[in-house]
C-alpha cells in the first residue's frame, strides 16, 4: 500500500508541476500573443492596402498565434510536440483538400485587392458580364447589371479572366456609325453629323470629333462617329447622339436608307 500511495502522491505532483506549467505558460503566451497582435494589427493598418485586405491578414496573424499558442501549452502539459504537428499536418492536408475551391477563391481575392484591376463602383466587363462592382469580397465579387441584377462572380475566375475596366480613366469614346443613301453629298453629310456632336453638351475634346466615311455598302455608304465624354455620360451620349443625328438629317433633307426587298413575280401560261 506503502509503495501505491507513493505511485499515487508522485503522479499528483506530476500532474501538479505540469498544469501549473501549462497555467504559466498560458498566462505568457496570451501576453506575448496580445503584444505580437497588437503591433501586426498597426503594421498591417499602416499598408496600403485595401480594407478588407487588411481584415483577413489579421484574422490570419490572430490563427497563427492561437495556434502556437495551444502548441506551446500543449507541451507544457506533456504532449509530444512532433506528434501534435504531424497532426496537425494532416488536418490542415484535409481540409485543404475539401476546400480546394474555397482557397482559390480565397487567393484569387487577395490577388484582386492586391493589384486592384478595378474598385467599387467602376463600370467593368468581366467574363462575358457587365455592371458596376458593388462588393469586392475575400471569396467573391458582386456587380450590379445596368438592369439592376446582381452577379456574384467567384474571384478565382475573374483572376485568371480579362477584367475590362471602363472607369479608370475618367473618359470613355462613343462610337456609332450611321447608314446614308448613295444620292446624298459626303461632305454634306459629314457636316451634319459633326454640327449635332459639336452642339452636344457633355461630348468633350471637341476638337477630336472624327467623322468619315467607313464603308460603302450595297445600297448605303457608312459613315463613323467618334467622340469622346466623361464615363458617367456614356450611356447618354450615346443615346443622344443616335436620336439628334437622325432629327438633324430631318432637318437638312439626308435620307437615312433602310433596308428593302424587291420581289419580281412571274406568272406561268
Amino acid at each position: 500500500m506503502d509503495i501505491v500511495n507513493q505511485i499515487m502522491k508522485d503522479l499528483a505532483s506530476l500532474v501538479t508541476t505540469k498544469l501549473l506549467a501549462a497555467i504559466v505558460a498560458a498566462i505568457l503566451v496570451v501576453i506575448a500573443g496580445k503584444i505580437l497582435l497588437r503591433i501586426m494589427t498597426k503594421s498591417i493598418g499602416k499598408m496600403k492596402v485595401d480594407t478588407t485586405l487588411q481584415k483577413f491578414l489579421i484574422s490570419a496573424v490572430k490563427v497563427v498565434v492561437y495556434f502556437v499558442a495551444v502548441m506551446i501549452v500543449a507541451g507544457a502539459m506533456g504532449f509530444q510536440m512532433s506528434s501534435m504537428v504531424a497532426l496537425a499536418s494532416v488536418v490542415s492536408a484535409a481540409f485543404a483538400l475539401a476546400a480546394s475551391g474555397t482557397l482559390s477563391n480565397l487567393f484569387g481575392g487577395i490577388l484582386l485587392l492586391m493589384t486592384k484591376p478595378f474598385g467599387v463602383d467602376d463600370y467593368v466587363a468581366i467574363a462575358g458580364e457587365e455592371g458596376t462592382v458593388q462588393e469586392i469580397g475575400i471569396l467573391n465579387t458582386k456587380i450590379n447589371t445596368v438592369d439592376n441584377k446582381r452577379i456574384t462572380m467567384p474571384n478565382s475566375s475573374i483572376a485568371s479572366a480579362t477584367v475590362v475596366n471602363y472607369s479608370v480613366e475618367g473618359k470613355r469614346r462613343v462610337d456609332l456609325t450611321f447608314s446614308v443613301g448613295y444620292e446624298n453629298d459626303i461632305e454634306r453629310v459629314k457636316t451634319a453629323i459633326r454640327a449635332t456632336a459639336e452642339n452636344h453638351e457633355k461630348i468633350i475634346d471637341k476638337d477630336k470629333i472624327f467623322v468619315r466615311v467607313s464603308a460603302y455598302n450595297d445600297s448605303t455608304i457608312s459613315y463613323v462617329l467618334r467622340v469622346w465624354c466623361k464615363t458617367e455620360d456614356y450611356w447618354e451620349v450615346y443615346h443622344d447622339m443616335l436620336e439628334q443625328v437622325k432629327h438633324t438629317f430631318d432637318q437638312v433633307g439626308i435620307s437615312m436608307v433602310f433596308p428593302t426587298m424587291n420581289v419580281l413575280m412571274t406568272r406561268e401560261n
